[in-house]
């Protein structure tokens, strides 16, 4: 998650990874040559997509570290690769909205689909791993 956080900087080195227009200070300028087509207007500022990001991914990352030690005799292998599954695509979908490059069909674009199915499935992997095993279930064992 840390890596990623990093990684989304080369995103505005780029200028390839911002949101919708906003009138908000921290709004970015972004050259005419990289403007997704209509946004022809030079006093538009733009939503800073990858830092929205890059700071989500951080608050991802402190929390697996602190999952991590607080619940480490509760965590399985591999489950907070699972979360990570499950807090990713949540923080993708909500920032989807925000895009300008996806098409978007019943307010929701295909990435959004793809990320809202990864997050719930893994959400109920991670349900199924630790579910109680039930008496009747212990026979069969």
């Amino acid at each position: 998650m840390l890596a990623q956080a990093i990684g989304r900087w080369g995103n505005f080195i780029n200028q390839e990874l911002y949101g919708a227009p906003t009138t908000l200070p921290w709004g970015l300028e972004i050259d005419a040559a990289y403007r997704i087509l209509g946004y022809t207007d030079p006093a538009l500022r733009f939503h800073p997509l990858f830092l929205y990001e890059s700071l989500g991914n951080i608050l991802i990352c402190l929390g697996l570290f602190y999952l991590a030690r607080r619940y480490s005799q509760w965590l399985k292998d591999g489950d907070l690769f699972i979360i990570y599954l499950i807090a990713y695509p949540i923080l993708r979908f909500s920032l989807d909205f925000l895009r300008l490059d996806n098409n978007q069909v019943l307010g929701l674009n295909t990435n959004q689909v793809i990320l809202l199915v990864v997050a719930i499935a893994s959400a109920f992997w991670l349900a199924h791993r630790h579910r109680r095993v039930r008496r009747h279930e212990l026979k069969a064992m």
